[in-house]
């Protein structure tokens, strides 16, 4: 049934309450309809500005913009109710009210955003462009069923959680930069952030009523700040310029060492705290009205990021990349410590470690879930008295922390927990309100009282209150947005029943057909759960072609192409971020055949087929015909021409006679000419036997040269041998450096190159030498250099002298230049004067094992040195080369080679034969690696391109292999450099003699 009322001027407003219409008339005021026919209420006033009619109590309340809001009985009885609103309303334009499903009211104004009031009439929030929304201009409000409050606002529609558990405290606050810790002290919160600390005084967010949250900061204090604690009457903040104690408005600087990451308030120790930085732990305590420093812990290499007491004699620290430190007080006056370290080794995962007291134990946080401290085994394990996803290990957790009710909270893999135990006491995981976080890191957890827990970190501030009733398991149904074929739109979003009511459900009648051009379909669909809508997914299934349902996906589109002809229904499911399904949607579509696959096609095929079968057999008929016509007339011209090749295969005949003759004439020519053949022979025969005279000559020339070959090459091997005997055998440097060995393959029999080693008191000498050329010359330079070596070392040990390194080098260049006679000389041609140059490039090591020290002189050569750690020498200049160092990156271990570069001038004459030679002292670390060398590898030729090594790809092998042992290294470089000379499958020749010697102290 239709009703149809006419105004008496104009209608302006309608409303439906509780089942109730209303309409407003400008001339008549406010109507009400009863028994089909539209009446003035029995009360005095008329009101013509209602701008909402809202249920109130048992009756309803009209909100007017300007005269404020009245409780109306339905009947005659009509109420001013006192509201927070009335004057607000009046400047801010009211447009619109709702009613909210906890009963109470959001009003929609033109000038000032949304107000939001309780039954008592107490505004409980405004939100207005200064909150963060998109514009004060509002027309519309509608609640949706998961705690959303939707705007139609002047510039767009927005959506605002009015039931949240989270409140935000960002840019809009004054909070622009990343917090990194946060304290509750005296009911206010301090905030610690990169650019100073602020304050918020957490009364103004607990309230019922309506108040805009104070926070304040220390203009005064704008040093990014690391950590904070609480501190006997004040709070204690660390930075890079050391701890500050803040007390009656005052900030005190109470200790400064290098850089302060993390401060911690003992809670057994009166007036200390306990301060970690960069390799440091120190206790801090004030006694007599300083502060009085002592050290715990110093010169280690880990940044301390977390501090806590397990006891009153027990200090625990956690770094980011070297594990757990365990400090143990011998005393607690000056808090001497025994210092335990935990790394893998004891059970703690690689990586950020971030220790806890929590529960009677020690705890820590790890990449690989937590882990707690077992007394008894001294190691760490994983905490299984927990839910399985903080220990097995698939999972990294972090800001551990615990409420007043010991329920332990934490971050896993970027989203945060609270494990509570049941009534049972089994421990379960809780997570549900916090999917939906958005962070990029969070850096604190601060649980409150009364439910309240407090995030920190790169998005600002995030209070969560429990208490809030978030509507997380509200049911919604799947959408399907649109239906696009061939880019034309055939569905839009929504379905209507036949009397135009809206259903999500498909009629049967509005099942679509679509021809086969139109093959190709594009659904696009839409989850309407509004909690982090980036993380709903969705899963499919088109009935009739799809196997099984898809996987899930962030995608919420799918294509079919080049579907075959049937009927199809596509379904379609959603998933938001709390794991909750939506109500399916289907599609019901039908894809017609193509024309040439239907009924009457096919009969139309048939009667085509039969004409067709019936045109083929008559003209095959016609074509029998006309091929036996054709082929009489081919069996008679056939004949002609057998008849007329008869006469052809005569006249050939006439031919081969004539030929016949003609090759009996060849043939005796050929005769003639064999016996001229025969008289050439024997010459030749004649020359041959000269020749075999010839070389039995040059046979016996050959087997002489081959004796005296033979009698030269036994003289050089048995040089080989004195030479072998000379230098002493590789099995005595391995018992003086366990970790070492020596490459030496000379490029003739005898050696150029050659080492030397002698042990000398508590002093190892390791010697690497290149003598000018190879082969026999230089194998008579290199006994000369090891009798001079040797000479030096005799006289050493006899303690005649006690040379460095740098003076063993000059002494056996003062030698070689008297034994070979090395003095001026002036050429044949000019007046120029030369010098000889013969002589020696070497490089020298002296290690003193017992002062961990290592002296190195070196003519033209240099020493590599491979380190883990910083490097460290005394020389200044040497330093310089030091910090050029080429740096590598092997298996998360980081080590530098440094060159230590030898005096450019050479063991024999040199233009200024006085200058002395450098003396390198060096401090040796544990695993450090040097290495000696001539430069035969460098300057070898080979590779792909036949190309020389050199030494840029030498410091990288050195480099790669520095970690391996001796034996495995040597073994790499003799396969390095027998690779090298083979090159692209050319063999080349080795250039000149390769000595390599490695060695770890």
């Amino acid at each position: 049934k239709t009703t149809v009322w006419k105004p008496k001027s104009s209608f302006f407003t309608a409303f439906m309450c509780n089942g109730q219409f209303f309409i407003q008339d400008t001339k008549n005021g406010l109507l009400i309809e009863k028994q089909d026919s539209l009446v003035q209420p029995d009360i005095e006033e008329k009101f013509g500005d209602i701008r909402a009619i809202l249920p109130y109590k048992s009756h309803f309340m009209f909100v007017t913009g300007k005269r404020g809001c009245f409780a109306f009985d339905g009947k005659n009885k009509l109420e001013k109710v006192s509201t927070q609103t009335e004057d607000i309303l009046k400047n801010l334009s009211l447009y619109k009210g709702i009613m909210l499903p906890d009963s109470s009211y959001a009003f929609a104004t033109l000038q000032g955003g949304i107000l939001i009031m309780n039954q008592k009439g107490v505004i409980k929030n405004i939100i207005n462009e200064k909150k963060g929304l998109l514009s004060n201009l509002v027309y519309g409000l509608f609640a949706d069923n998961q705690g959303g409050l939707w705007a139609n606002l002047g510039n767009g529609l927005a959506r605002i959680e009015i039931s949240s558990p989270f409140t935000y405290f960002n840019k809009f606050h004054g909070i622009n930069d990343v917090i990194q810790d946060l304290t509750v002290f005296k009911n206010e919160l301090y905030i610690s952030s990169l650019e100073g600390v602020f304050v918020l005084n957490k009364s103004t967010v607990d309230t019922e009523g309506f108040q805009n949250a104070t926070l304040r900061k220390f203009e005064d204090f704008k040093t990014q700040i690391y950590s904070s604690s609480v501190f006997n009457d004040g709070i204690l903040f660390s930075d890079s310029g050391g701890v500050y104690y803040y007390n009656k408005q005052v900030f005190t600087n109470t200790f400064h060492n290098a850089n302060e990451i993390c401060v911690k308030a003992s809670r057994f120790h009166k007036n200390v705290y306990f301060v970690g930085g960069s390799g440091t732990i120190h206790a801090i305590k004030f006694e007599n009205n300083k502060w009085i420093p002592f050290e715990i812990y110093d010169k280690g290499i880990e940044d301390i990021y977390y501090l806590t007491e397990s006891n009153s004699g027990t200090l625990w620290a956690s770094t980011v990349n070297h594990g757990i430190i365990k400090c143990t007080f011998k005393d607690t006056l000056n808090f001497n410590s025994e210092i335990e370290k935990y790394d893998s080794t004891k059970g703690v995962p690689a990586g950020m470690t971030e220790i806890n007291y929590t529960n009677n134990k020690v705890v820590t946080g790890t990449v690989k879930g937590i882990y707690y401290y077992n007394e008894t085994k001294n190691m760490f394990l994983p905490d299984t008295s927990l839910d399985s996803t903080l220990f097995d290990g698939k999972n990294m957790v972090y800001l551990l922390n615990t409420d007043s009710l010991n329920n332990l909270w934490g971050m896993y893999n970027k989203s945060i927990f609270v494990e509570k135990n049941d009534a049972n006491g089994k421990s379960l995981l809780f997570d549900l309100p916090f999917r939906r976080l958005k962070f990029t890191d969070m850096y604190k957890i601060l649980p409150d009282v009364n439910g309240i827990c407090w995030f920190g970190g790169t998005n600002g501030l995030i209070r969560y209150d429990e208490k809030a009733q978030a509507k997380y398991l509200s049911s919604f149904s799947t959408i399907l947005k649109h239906v696009v074929i061939s880019k034309d739109t055939v569905f839009n979003g929504a379905y209507s029943d036949s009397t135009g009511i809206v259903t999500f459900t498909q009629p049967e009648y509005l099942n679509k057909s679509f021809k086969f051009k139109n093959n190709s379909e594009i659904f696009e669909f839409a989850c309407p759960s509004f909690d982090n809508e980036e993380s709903n997914s969705y899963s499919y299934f088109l009935e009739g072609y799809d196997e099984s349902w898809s996987e899930w996906t962030f995608e919420n589109k799918k294509e079919y192409t080049n579907l075959p002809e049937g009927n199809y229904t596509f379904h379609v499911k959603s998933k938001n971020i709390y794991a909750l399904e939506g109500k399916e949607t289907t599609f019901c579509f039908e894809i017609l055949p193509p024309w040439y696959r239907t009924i009457l096609a096919y009969f139309v095929f048939g009667i085509a087929l039969i004409l067709l079968i019936y045109l083929i057999v008559i003209v095959n008929t016609r074509r029998l015909r006309k091929a036996n016509i054709r082929l009489e007339g081919i069996v008679t011209e056939r004949t002609q021409e057998i008849r007329q090749q008869n006469v052809e295969i005569l006249q050939q005949k006439e031919e081969i006679t004539a030929q016949r003759d003609e090759i009996e004439a060849q043939r005796d020519n050929l005769l003639v000419l064999n016996e001229e053949i025969n008289q050439q022979k024997e010459e030749i025969e004649s020359q041959r036997d000269e020749i075999e005279k010839q070389r039995d000559f040059v046979s016996q020339q050959r087997d002489q040269i081959a004796f005296h070959n033979k009698e030269m090459t036994d003289s050089i091997r048995y040089a080989k041998i004195i030479q072998s005997a000379i230098m002493h055998p590789t099995e005595f440097l391995k018992s003086l450096l366990p970790k070492s060995f020596i490459f030496f393959r000379p490029k003739d029999i005898v050696s150029g190159d050659f080492y030397w080693f002698t042990k000398i008191r508590d002093k190892i000498y390791v010697a690497a030498v290149d003598c000018t050329g190879h082969g026999v010359p230089g194998g008579f330079m290199s006994m000369l250099g090891m009798s001079f070596l040797n000479e030096i070392a005799s006289n050493i040990k006899l303690g005649v002298v006690n040379y460095t390194a740098s003076e063993i080098l000059f002494e056996l260049r003062k030698m070689v230049i008297k034994s070979l006679n090395q003095t001026e000389f002036e050429t044949d041609d000019s007046s120029e004067k030369t010098i000889v140059k013969d002589g020696m490039d070497v490089a020298l090591c002296i290690i003193d094992k017992e002062n961990k020290l290592l002296e190195f002189a070196g003519a033209n050569n240099p020493l590599y040195v491979v380190k883990s750690s910083k490097f460290k020498a005394s020389n200044p200049k040497f330093q310089e080369i030091a910090d050029d160092s080429v740096n590598e990156q092997f298996d998360k271990l980081t080590v530098s080679l440094v060159e230590v570069k030898g005096d450019k001038m050479p063991i024999g004459a040199y233009f200024d034969n006085e200058k002395p030679f450098t003396n390198h002292i060096i401090d040796i670390a544990e695993n450090d690696s040097f290495y000696i060398f001539t430069d035969g590898f460098a300057d070898q030729f080979g590779g792909e391109a036949g190309k020389k090594y050199k030494y840029n790809k030498r410091k990288q092998l050195f480099l790669k292999n520095s970690v391996e042992s001796s034996q495995t290294q040597h073994n790499l470089i003799k396969s390095e450099f027998d690779n090298w000379t083979k090159g692209s499958g050319n063999d080349f020749e080795q250039i000149d003699d390769v000595l390599i010697i490695g060695f770890k102290i």
